[in-house]
């Protein structure tokens, strides 16, 4: 997203301006619907053009909506047709919040002639674990509820692997893919084209006056190049640290490398699959103590970022595996 654009129309002419999404999903009837795909792929952007199609106002009308409660205020946007909520500021308080915001959006839909509306799920892949057990129930409530409206929901996620199977049945599944390196390239043109530059690209990139289109220009050179991983380098060196423990006994330098996993927002279930796959094929566990580590690691995460900080239960799992592996 752009940080200068304030408004749905805002996003919805920068898309059409610079498309970079030629093939859009024939959407033309409300129904659930998760949009996943890498972060930077204009899925934001992608699915207001959608919204666009049921709104009577073109997504002109705007406005922010608050919902209070004892603990805390959440502001959410909404237009004549939909309400989006941002999974990712609901906070530790979040099952209560969202459902006073679910409650709320009923009893504005319900004041409306049109009784439909899409709820915008943004950063889905940021809630809550105890609200995630629950959101389904509010998917069933949608088309069926004391207010006699339906609820559609658009679900806007990074990736779907810790979604359950009963929502991702219950949703249409939308891939977004990240865009090919020409794509970059022909925005480049298009945006010279648009200003109205008659110098060559390579001229006109060497004006600082244009930051912007020159900061386009690097990028696309490094498109080839292999980019620095952080998922494998932060999972290696904690790899490589739980072998090298009994020689290096260093506690606070483990936890230092198990806060680069909340630091760089890295999804603690791929993170998890990623070392334990190392211990497994490497055969370094023994069944039983890989049966003892899949119990123990269900039971905390279950726990995980509820109660406690989320690093108590990153170090429960990991020091189990640190324990099996100095005794094999």
């Amino acid at each position: 997203m752009k940080f200068y654009e304030t408004s749905f129309k805002d996003y919805i002419e920068a898309k059409n301006k610079h498309n970079i999404h030629k093939k859009n999903e024939q959407i033309n009837n409300m129904e659930n619907t998760i949009f996943y795909g890498p972060s930077g792929t204009g899925k934001y952007s992608y699915v207001l053009d959608i919204i666009k199609k049921f709104s009577n106002t073109n997504l002109k009308y705007e406005k922010k909506v608050t919902c209070t409660n004892d603990k805390q205020e959440h502001i959410y946007k909404m237009s004549d047709i939909h309400f989006e909520i941002d999974f990712s500021l609901l906070g530790c308080n979040s099952k209560q919040i969202w459902n006073d915001i679910y409650i709320q959006i009923n009893e504005i839909v319900a004041l409306r002639q049109n009784n439909n509306c899409i709820i915008m799920c943004k950063n889905f892949h940021k809630i809550h674990s105890e609200l995630l057990d629950l959101f389904y129930s509010y998917i069933e409530q949608g088309t069926s509820n004391i207010y006699n409206i339906n609820i559609y929901f658009y679900i806007i996620t990074e990736h779907i692997s810790f979604i359950p199977y009963n929502i991702l049945n219950a949703c249409n599944n939308v891939s977004i893919q990240k865009p090919k390196k020409q794509e970059y390239v022909n925005i480049i043109k298009n945006v010279c084209n648009y200003n109205k530059y008659k110098k060559k690209i390579e001229v006109v990139l060497d004006n600082s006056c244009i930051g912007n289109i020159k900061e386009l220009y690097c990028i696309d050179s490094l498109l080839d190049d292999t980019q620095i991983d952080i998922f494998n380098i932060i999972n290696n060196n904690i790899i490589n640290f739980i072998v090298n423990f009994k020689n290096n006994p260093d506690y606070l330098q483990f936890r230092e490398l198990l806060y680069d996993i909340l630091t760089y927002e890295i999804v603690i279930e791929e993170c998890i699959l990623y070392i334990y796959s190392y211990f497994i094929e490497n055969k370094l566990l023994s069944e039983e103590q890989i049966n003892i580590l899949i119990q123990n690691t269900h039971e905390n995460l279950c726990y995980y970022n509820n109660n406690y900080r989320p690093i108590y239960h990153l170090e429960r799992m990991f020091y189990k595996i640190i324990d099996f592996y100095n005794r094999s």
